[in-house]
């Protein structure tokens, strides 16, 4: 039996589940606890392979799901658009960290 599952038959019933990670490993076992009511609802903000999901969540009333937005403020928003624009000048070689962006998705073609 796997971890999740285990966990999921001792929680107590009151129980809650609130994620902002990806659920990949547990989804099935998370949507089987909800449908037998041994976990009173969920709330998902984050999941693997977006923006596809697991549909099997939309058969679960007592879950709610939000496409990603546990991120929306502003101050996190402003700072997202900071660091954008700072890997842009930098691989434009330009800024003080010219020729090498702060978080690269495939630092591997900055090396050629």
């Amino acid at each position: 039996m796997l971890l999740a599952k285990r966990a999921f038959l001792l929680v107590l019933l009151t129980f809650c589940f609130a994620s902002l990670g990806s659920l990949s490993s547990i989804a099935s076992d998370l949507i089987d606890a909800l449908k037998a009511g041994r976990i009173t609802g969920a709330g998902l903000d984050v999941f693997e392979n977006e923006p596809n999901f697991n549909r099997d969540f939309l058969t679960v009333s007592n879950v709610v799901l939000t496409p990603h937005i546990a991120s929306a403020t502003e101050s996190t928003r402003r700072a997202m658009a900071s660091l954008a624009a700072d890997n842009l000048i930098a691989a434009l070689g330009e800024g003080p960290r010219a020729g090498n962006p702060p978080n690269p998705i495939n630092p591997e073609v900055l090396k050629k």
